[in-house]
């Protein structure tokens, strides 16, 4: 039995015009026909939200280490908010996918803004000067000593720093589809930042960066553990899976915290040349600016001590020997030598001293001071800030004793202490200094005189 058909007309189809691609051929197979949308010439993505939050963690981590530089918890507020603002701006210009123009054009102001925002909590007014401030701001870096005063020029800088941080770590993971390349982008920055955090608060940056970074890999393996239809794992599923990874941490942890203080991970150079004795560097006083130093009350005229000059290598004066764990805080009492009496006080007023050596008195008894936490270097004398900088308008009151007599000073006899002797070791002198001594040693018996007289010819004969 035969049916008849009627002869049918070829009719062109034009995919792109019906929505559809052609049917599967005899013997095909039907899943090859594929339905063509606006998003059909796109393989299948996951969401960015999971992407966002992995990649948040690192940048956060980053951020606590960029304001530990300075002082005060509001720069790592700054830090973590514009770092996620970087993180927003990307996923933002991710979902423009056909607006490339006007994309780049929100890259480049959202980056800007940034920056721009994080002046604001500091006055409107610093906006049009954001330029200049950040400009004196980077000029300032060389000479600054961590944890640094925060200004809005600073702000404008973290801003920008993390900003870019969190966008390009977000672009990654997002746009290049580099999830894990997106994550470990911001750990270059906290490690070049930990650096200059100072020693107090490394090994708990370091800690929390570690557990942040943790963080962001349970989450980013969550989302790499998602199925080809885009289900994720149930909550449940990460939450046990979380739950196995903790104690793991907590050990991490512990070890480093038992490591950093067996200085096992950080152990004393064997050389340092911090402990060496430095010639100091000199500025001509052509660029010297002419400024108030501080001020000070007391009925003392002086005289005004920051540092002395105490070894001499055969050739030129230098500087005492330093070593910051050489150094011993002030106690609660303020008193930092118990051996001497004091007698007499000094309130000094910081005007534009700078660094972070505040004047002193000889023979310091104590110190009392509102504020920065300080150091006494009972080598030299000094009193130290033991981190960051001297700030205009900080008030500290000094006590030493008082200078001995003449008298006093004709009576003392016999060896001199063991803490002064290395400055009795010199070479052979010349003719001429043997001379001179003779004639010291014509003056009187007592060592008192003989330097006496030997001090008075320097101040007469000599300019330094």
């Amino acid at each position: 039995m035969s049916i008849d058909t009627e002869p049918t007309e070829a009719v062109d189809v034009d995919p792109t015009a019906t929505g559809v691609t052609p049917g599967p051929v005899d013997g095909g197979d039907p899943a090859a026909a594929v339905v063509l949308d606006d998003d059909a010439d796109e393989e299948f993505e996951r969401p960015t939200g999971r992407l966002a939050v992995a990649v948040a963690f690192p940048v956060i981590a980053s951020a606590i280490m960029v304001g530990g530089v300075f002082t005060g918890p509001a720069a790592r507020i700054y830090a973590v908010v514009t770092g996620l603002l970087g993180i927003g701006l990307a996923v933002t210009v991710a979902r423009m996918r056909r607006r490339a123009a006007l994309g780049t054009l929100l890259i480049m102001a959202g980056l800007f803004g940034i920056g721009l925002l994080a002046v604001v909590p500091s006055g409107l007014g610093n906006i049009p000067q954001v330029r200049d401030l950040a400009g004196e701001a980077a000029k300032s870096r060389d000479v600054l000593r961590p944890p640094v005063a925060l200004n809005p020029g600073w702000q404008a800088i973290i801003g920008w720093l993390m900003g870019i941080v969190g966008f390009v770590s977000a672009w990654v993971a997002v746009m290049l589809k580099k999830p894990s390349i997106g994550l470990l982008l911001p750990l270059p920055i906290a490690a070049i930042a930990g650096i200059s955090v100072p020693d107090s608060q490394q090994v708990a940056s370091g800690i929390v960066v570690l557990v942040l970074f943790a963080i962001g890999l349970g989450v980013l393996s969550s989302e790499t553990a998602m199925g080809e239809d885009g289900e994720t794992p149930p909550i449940g599923y990460e939450i046990r899976k979380a739950l196995k990874a903790l104690p793991l941490l907590i050990v991490i942890v512990v070890a480093l915290v038992v490591l950093a203080r067996a200085n096992i991970l950080f152990p004393a150079p064997r050389i340092d040349p911090a402990q060496e004795p430095q010639k100091p560097k000199t500025v001509p006083l052509t660029e010297v600016e002419d400024r108030v130093l501080f001020e000070v009350k007391s009925k003392l005229s002086g005289p005004w001590r920051i540092g002395n000059l105490d070894e001499y290598d055969g050739k030129d004066w230098r500087l005492p020997p330093f070593a910051q764990n050489e150094l011993v805080n002030v106690p609660k009492s303020g008193i930092v030598d118990k051996d001497l009496e004091q007698e007499v006080r000094a309130t000094f007023t910081v005007r534009g001293l700078g660094g972070a050596v505040l004047a002193t008195l000889p023979n310091t008894v104590g110190v009392a001071a509102k504020g920065p936490k300080l150091a006494f270097d009972a080598r030299s004398g000094n009193i130290r800030l033991v981190a960051g900088q001297v700030e205009p308008g900080l008030v500290y009151t000094v006590a030493a004793a008082g200078l001995p007599s003449v008298d006093d000073l004709k009576a003392i006899a016999g060896e001199a202490p063991k803490e002064v002797q290395r400055f009795a070791k010199i070479g052979d002198p010349p003719p001429a200094v043997v001379d001179l001594l003779n004639q010291a040693r014509a003056k009187g018996p007592s060592d008192w005189e003989h330097f006496d007289f030997l001090r008075t010819w320097v101040l007469d004969n000599v300019t330094a």
